[in-house]
C-alpha cells in the first residue's frame, strides 16, 4: 500500500485533519451567532461530534453537529451561563488587579485563581458530561459532573491544563483555534468519554445518545 493512497496514511490523517477544522469553524461560528451564550451546548457538540464522526467514523460531521445543537442549545445554555458569569468575573477581577500588566498576588488573588482552576475544571466536566448524556433536570449536570471530575481528578486536571493551553495560545494566535479546538475535543473524548463514562453508563447506554 502505497503512503499517498487513498488508503495510505497520509490520506486518511488529512481527512482527519480537514474533519477537525471543519468542525472547529462549526464550533466557532456557533459561538460567535449566540454571542457566547451557546458556548457551552456548542463545546459539547464539538466533542459529541468529534468523538461520533472522527473517532468512531460514524454519521455526518455536518448532520450530527447540528442534530445534537439543536439538542443541546436551550438546556447548554442554561447549564452554561451561572458557572460562565462567575469565571467571568473573576478573570475581570484578576485583569483589573494589575500594575503595567502584571498581577498584584496577594492572597485575595491566589484565593481567586485557585477558585477559576476549580471552575475551569468543573465547566469541562460539565460540557463533556453533556456530550454524552441527558438530564431532565439542569442541577443534575452540576452535580454529576462535579462528584465524577472530582472522583477522576487526575482526568479532570489533565483535561483542564489543555483547555487552559489552548485558551491561552488562541489568544496569542486566534487563528490557531481553527485546529485546536478540534485537537482539544478529540483528547477530552478519549480521556472522558474514552475513560471515565464508561464506569457509570453502560457501553450501550453510551452509544444510544448518538
Amino acid at each position: 500500500m502505497s503512503f499517498f493512497s487513498i488508503d495510505g496514511p497520509a490520506f486518511r490523517w488529512g481527512t482527519i485533519l480537514f474533519d477537525m477544522v471543519y468542525v472547529s469553524v462549526l464550533w466557532f461560528l456557533t459561538v460567535i451567532l449566540t454571542a457566547g451564550f451557546g458556548l457551552g451546548a456548542a463545546t459539547a457538540t464539538l466533542i459529541y461530534t468529534v468523538d461520533k464522526c472522527i473517532l468512531n467514523d460514524l454519521g455526518s460531521i455536518t448532520k450530527d453537529y447540528f442534530k445534537m445543537l439543536k439538542k443541546n442549545l436551550f438546556k447548554g445554555i442554561l447549564v452554561w451561563i451561572p458557572i460562565a458569569l462567575l469565571m467571568t468575573i473573576i478573570s475581570w477581577r484578576l485583569f483589573t488587579s494589575t500594575s503595567n500588566g502584571v498581577p498584584t498576588g496577594g492572597i485575595v488573588n491566589n484565593i481567586l485563581v485557585f477558585v477559576l482552576l476549580f471552575l475551569t475544571l468543573w465547566a469541562v466536566n460539565i460540557v463533556a458530561l453533556m456530550s454524552k448524556v441527558d438530564y431532565p433536570k439542569v442541577k443534575d449536570f452540576y452535580i454529576n459532573s462535579l462528584f465524577i471530575g472530582l472522583k477522576h481528578f487526575s482526568s479532570s486536571a489533565k483535561m483542564t491544563i489543555a483547555t487552559v493551553l489552548v485558551i491561552v495560545t488562541g489568544i496569542i494566535v486566534p487563528p490557531s483555534l481553527g485546529i485546536l479546538a478540534g485537537m482539544w475535543a478529540m483528547y477530552v473524548a478519549r480521556e472522558y468519554i474514552g475513560k471515565v463514562l464508561p464506569n457509570y453508563y453502560s457501553e450501550e447506554d453510551l452509544k444510544s445518545y448518538n
